[in-house]
């Protein structure tokens, strides 16, 4: 019955993607020995645990920035492409598309916002679920070409966003599953994401 009980609320927890509830769950079964009797529910558990762990990682990531950093990066009066590409994947996960962010002078603007506006508060209160898949996947072909030591030799701050980017585009593409397979990347807000008919579209 007690067996019974907790795959119930460790199934909830999975479905409500709770990892405060995960992280106690997960410890009860252990210490009561219940794991042994519910292992495909423990291993899916596991490894939602430690996505979760890492979208918490990324967070920290971006929390960690600080404003000069930040500033650095708006600085730049032409911009590496390496950085312009990272801030565009980085926008673009925050609903900022192409036609805006090809701009260099528009990024600036956007990365100038303060308040809540400010981009370490967007990223920092991106809730991941309200991010389109397409839109996730068009993140991802921005920031396919490079590597993070690219990025980070280029810039520090770019490399943070880079991380944070390319973690979130990660992630997504882990709960979407198989439907990633079928659906075009999106960088443009005129091109709605359909899904792929033959072979691979270009964004």
């Amino acid at each position: 019955m007690f067996v019974n009980l907790a795959c119930a609320d460790l199934s909830t927890a999975v479905r409500d993607r709770d990892l405060k509830e995960l992280n106690r769950l997960i410890s009860l079964c252990k210490e009561r020995g219940y794991d042994k009797r519910m292992m495909a529910e423990m291993t899916e558990a596991k490894m939602l645990q430690e996505r979760l762990q890492h979208v918490q990682q990324l967070l920290h990531q971006v929390q960690s920035l600080n404003q000069q950093t930040i500033t650095e990066i708006r600085h730049y009066a032409n911009p590496p492409p390496i950085v312009q590409r990272v801030m565009m994947a980085t926008l673009l996960l925050l609903g900022h598309f192409e036609e805006e962010t090809q701009d260099w002078s528009k990024v600036q603007a956007i990365i100038g916002r303060t308040g809540r506006e400010s981009l370490k508060r967007r990223c920092e209160e991106l809730v991941i679920d309200t991010v389109p898949l397409d839109v996730a996947l068009g993140a991802r072909e921005l920031l396919k070409e490079y590597t993070l030591d690219q990025v980070r030799m280029v810039s520090a701050g770019a490399a943070s966003f880079f991380i944070w980017s390319k973690g979130l585009t990660e992630e997504l593409e882990a709960r979407f599953g198989e439907e990633v397979s079928r659906t075009r990347p999106r960088t443009s807000q005129s091109r709605r994401g359909r899904r792929k008919q033959v072979g691979f579209e270009s964004l």
